[in-house]
């Protein structure tokens, strides 16, 4: 079973912000929502699409705990939601959080505390969740040195809406990078 970005917004008008995020073709691009706004199940989405087009894709957290405790349960989540089954859609290496997929694809889970480990990595793509965490640039310059496998590799960065003062400086370079979301907009969660 191969997924792909319409399988998440299914008949939708493209109206919702996850989705402009998700499908946006640019090499960066930056979503900033609110709390509950439904920012890892895009994580998941993002990394998904992307591993299913046969690439690899790193996804850093702030620390290892953070991996297990929020995107490993999310992804699993949403796997059985999906109808994904371990072993024959995809595989998980529970000890270097690393799930693979039958095409070749791959989704590394990476803890962002020391850059430095993320160096050996060959990526096409790389996402930062919670870049607010990060008091400088040094991981999303590792992050974008590890992405190198094709010209057509995309960088992510996910956060709450406090953005530090690198990314300021990233996003002023070009303001149509951003997309900014507001809990309320979050169509994952239940109607009123």
């Amino acid at each position: 079973m191969i997924i792909s970005l319409h399988f998440f917004i299914g008949e939708s008008d493209g109206k919702y912000k996850q989705i402009k995020f998700l499908s946006c073709k640019k090499r960066e691009n930056f979503f900033f929502p609110g709390i509950g706004s439904g920012k890892t199940r895009v994580v998941f989405w993002w990394g998904i699409t992307r591993s299913q087009m046969g690439r690899k894709v790193g996804i850093t957290e702030p620390t290892y705990g953070m991996c297990k405790k929020n995107l490993m349960p999310t992804f699993d989540e949403i796997f059985q939601e999906i109808g994904f089954k371990e072993c024959k859609h995809y595989t998980i290496n529970k000890t270097d959080l690393e799930y693979s997929f039958p095409n070749g694809g791959k989704i590394y889970l990476c803890s962002g505390d020391n850059p430095d480990r993320l160096r050996g990595l060959n990526l096409h793509d790389g996402l930062i969740d919670e870049f607010q965490e990060e008091p400088t640039d040094k991981l999303y310059k590792v992050l974008v040195g590890r992405c190198r496998n094709d010209s057509q590799s995309q960088i992510r960065m996910t956060g709450t809406p406090k953005p530090v003062k690198w990314v300021r400086e990233k996003i002023s370079e070009d303001e149509n990078k951003l997309i900014r979301q507001t809990t309320i907009e979050n169509f994952f969660l239940p109607p009123e």
